[in-house]
């Protein structure tokens, strides 16, 4: 059964800045009820049309496999990049589909091919956009759970669920896809946080600490350094130079990347961290704070972006 997608339900969970990129992206993709029904019955008319003009189309199409053909023009119905001729054509693709299981005429998948193209495209980047995955993202994460390892809780935010989602190059289409990947955040944060040796990582350094740190954003920061291979070094080493405010031993690759790195965490380490760390290494604040736009289409600033959305 589908679910009915509650977006008051989602929107009553962001903070100021989530819910304006919310209203950003419906603005540019949602379209009003009003034009949903309308063209809901759009689409089951020009259905019920090829169903009595096309044998073929209609033997096709009531076949359990190829009849869920039809559900992402239910998606697409919502979405105004989308027109109605682009609609249309996908209608017509889809009949050209059930011609080609017929015929096996490669004209109609041909015609297949062209006729669905853009309307699938626009569907595609759609279903990868946040919008979509908070939506869905909405059914599994109430924001109150948590998992608890070595005693360290770790909650299952919506946040947590998407940066998990990049990590692992998942393409999540519905809910029960988010519950799939939920199950996978669990198993990354046993792996990343199970005792190896008697005391923990961060036992490990109770001797040694200068700065403080929220141990799970810095585990996923260095999660993501390591994921595009900006470091090298261990879990234990990255902690420690935060620690230390002490970098002099970890390669950045590239270096610039590092740089941005250091004005990231001065977000949530403080100025005496920043103001000590780039000392160390030698860099200049001005230097690692000018990269945002050099960064701004990156895959691994963006991943640290989600951790740090003040350092905008």
């Amino acid at each position: 059964m589908t679910r009915r997608i509650n977006r008051n339900k989602i929107v009553s969970k962001m903070n100021a800045s989530q819910l304006l990129r919310f209203i950003e992206l419906g603005q540019c993709w949602l379209l009003p009820e009003s034009e949903v029904k309308r063209r809901t019955a759009l689409v089951q008319d020009t259905i019920i049309d090829y169903s009595s003009v096309s044998a073929t189309f209609d033997k096709f199409f009531k076949l359990k496999g190829t009849a869920k053909s039809i559900k992402p023009a239910l998606i697409m119905v919502h979405l105004r990049p989308i027109s109605d001729v682009m609609l249309a054509d996908f209608i017509q693709g889809l009949c050209e589909f059930m011609l080609f299981l017929g015929s096996k005429n490669e004209e109609h998948a041909q015609n297949c091919e062209t006729l669905m193209r853009p309307s699938l495209n626009k569907l595609q980047e759609f279903l990868e956009s946040d919008l979509w995955r908070n939506l869905i993202i909405g059914f599994e994460v109430t924001g109150e759970e948590s998992q608890t390892i070595n005693g360290m809780t770790i909650p299952f935010s919506p946040e947590a669920i998407l940066m998990h989602i990049e990590r692992i190059g998942a393409f999540p289409l519905i809910a029960d896809d988010i519950a799939s990947i939920k199950s996978d955040f669990m198993s990354y944060n046993e792996s990343l946080y199970a005792k190896k040796d008697k005391s923990s990582v961060f036992d490990q350094l109770d001797s040694l600490p200068q700065f403080s740190f929220d141990p799970v954003v810095i585990s996923r920061v260095y999660s993501e350094c390591l994921r595009f291979e900006l470091i090298t070094v261990t879990l234990v080493q990255f902690i420690l130079a935060i620690t230390l405010a002490n970098f002099t031993n970890v390669v950045f690759t590239p270096e610039y990347k590092g740089q941005h790195l250091f004005y990231s965490l001065s977000k949530t380490m403080g100025q005496s961290w920043y103001t000590e760390v780039t000392s160390k290494s030698g860099w200049r604040k001005g230097t690692c704070s000018g990269h945002k736009q050099r960064l701004e289409h990156d895959k691994w600033a963006r991943a640290l972006k989600r951790l740090f959305p003040e350092s905008d």
